[in-house]
């Protein structure tokens, strides 16, 4: 017989700060400004995010935002606005997906609105997501999947330690219909302790 295991819902700060950015759980009120910040980028977004035809309307957004509360409550997914420090504006999305508590495991995505790509902010997301995982959350294994041609994206793992684990070959279609691999980067709090500091 196996064991039983009892999951309880984990402690999670309501923000986390980092130098220049604040990561906190997406909130109902925030429709308006993430619906704006989706169209402004939808050009860029939607060459790797199928996701993006989900907020072609602000009720649509609306509607995710309240699955995304109701998540943060039940600690299925935790979905964070990426938010500058010091003016609240928010600069992007990532957070916490395809959780298993009973390992624990999590996989963590990210985007970042038109205009500010390259300044670094979801690298600093990222770190932070790290500390909280490794550091409270006792995570076992933290990944992050993406195409291999979106460079953007698969540097924030190459450049913060984690493993490549593999490439998954025809995994998936783009939004065109074109056959798309998957890389597959991960980390574990031995590979968390023994990375180089950025």
């Amino acid at each position: 017989m196996d064991p039983v295991i009892t999951i309880e819902r984990p402690e999670i700060p309501e923000e986390i700060i980092g130098e220049r950015i604040l990561l906190r759980p997406w909130q109902r009120e925030d429709a308006p400004a993430l619906f704006e910040i989706i169209q402004e980028s939808r050009a860029r977004l939607g060459a790797w995010m199928f996701w993006i035809e989900d907020h072609a309307e602000l009720a649509h957004t609306e509607e995710f935002l309240l699955y995304s509360v109701t998540n943060w409550m039940t600690r299925r997914e935790l979905g964070l606005a990426i938010t500058d420090r010091f003016s609240s504006r928010i600069l992007g999305s990532s957070g916490f997906h395809n959780i298993n508590w009973k390992v624990p495991s999590l996989e963590t995505g990210y985007w970042i609105r038109d205009g500010e790509e390259g300044n670094g902010y979801v690298t600093e997301a990222v770190l932070l997501q790290m500390e909280l995982a490794f550091n409270v959350l006792n995570v076992q294994r933290l990944a992050i999947t993406c195409d291999p041609l979106n460079t953007r994206s698969r540097a924030i793992p190459e450049r913060l330690g984690f493993r490549l684990e593999g490439q998954m070959c025809n995994h998936m279609r783009t939004r065109d219909g074109r056959l798309r691999d998957t890389m597959i980067f991960a980390m574990t709090p031995e590979n968390y302790r023994a990375r180089p500091l950025t």
